[in-house]
């Protein structure tokens, strides 16, 4: 009994200091001004960026904001069958033994559009973005993967 009640309370603490968090103000705001009757269903704070997570007819999208509201980018969690033919093949090539983690198509302030996959590699987490014009393939990390 004493066990299940030393778990109860730290659960409840947890619970508790995880409420701690709220989001800025400026950034709500900045994000229902960008998307209007939008519900965020979670979000995260990383590197001086937020991350607000929302979904919308049945897809999960992630709207990037820096800490003064301005809004960076958004991604579109899409399925591993819409990766344009020419990145495929970039990625079958150079990471043959590659898994792909997920791939988003993401939406900036630049009028090209990206699709970027994220994928383990021999235990390395590789980024790798193609423009919308099919042409430019960059890699733009490689870190250590952690599972």
């Amino acid at each position: 009994m004493k066990t299940l009640l030393i778990y109860f309370f730290l659960s409840m603490s947890f619970f508790v200091y995880s409420q701690d968090e709220i989001l800025p103000d400026n950034i709500e705001s900045a994000f229902m001004e960008k998307y209007p009757d939008t519900r965020i269903d979670n979000w995260k704070y990383e590197n001086a960026i937020y991350y607000l997570e929302y979904y919308k007819r049945g897809s999960m999208y992630t709207a990037a904001f820096n800490d003064n509201g301005q809004w960076i980018e958004t991604s579109e969690t899409i399925s591993d069958f819409d990766i344009p033919v020419l990145l495929s093949e970039y990625l079958k090539k150079n990471y043959p033994s590659g898994k792909i983690l997920f791939t988003e198509s993401i939406v900036n302030t630049s009028p090209v559009r990206y699709v970027r996959v994220n994928l383990n590699n021999e235990n390395k987490l590789i980024v790798i973005k193609l423009d919308s014009n099919g042409k430019n393939i960059v890699v733009e990390k490689t870190e250590e993967y952690v599972q």
